[in-house]
């Protein structure tokens, strides 16, 4: 009887372990009408990206735009943001200057709340962590690669999302 009890016990540990990590991973994808895809995979994320818009500024910068959801507590998140080409490959950062990538968070009232610009490296990974209080909640996110070409190249966009509280 005792072994059942522990048996029993055991069975339902694994099961609400497994359990959480069923609910903390989150695939998503979302398209554009014209056409470019976002793959985004929450972990544990407070947030929800919605509503994507590609803008091409001309045949090196490419910007997106998100609106952000938060749920009602402070996040803070860490992203990884990765454009892909046609074929699903991380576009490599070429060229002698300019690839860079920016990040910008706008908070509620139309405020800047924190711009971050990068330097990339060839394989053109971006990673970031907003931190957003109650004070400032952030509303909108946008990204700008600028690089040799890189309007030709993109397709879509991969982006990791998880919470580091």
């Amino acid at each position: 009887m005792r072994r059942t009890y522990i048996v029993i016990i055991i069975a339902l540990l694994i099961l609400g372990t497994v359990s959480t990590f069923a609910l903390t991973y989150v695939q998503t994808e979302l398209e554009e009408p014209w056409g470019a895809q976002y793959t985004l995979d929450y972990t544990g994320a407070s947030i929800e990206l919605s509503n994507p818009e590609t803008t091409v500024i001309d045949q090196d910068t490419i910007r997106v735009s998100f609106d952000i959801t938060p749920n009602d507590k402070i996040v803070k998140c860490k992203f990884v943001i990765i454009p892909l080409d046609i074929n699903d490959d991380t576009i490599d950062a070429i060229g002698s200057t300019g690839r860079t990538a920016t990040i910008t968070w706008y908070s509620t009232g139309g405020g800047q709340h924190g711009l971050e610009q990068k330097q990339v490296d060839p394989g053109f990974d971006l990673e970031t962590t907003m931190t957003m209080s109650t004070s400032g909640l952030i509303e909108s996110m946008r990204i700008e690669w600028v690089n040799d070409g890189f309007a030709a190249e993109y397709e879509s966009v991969r982006i990791l999302i998880e919470d580091v509280e």
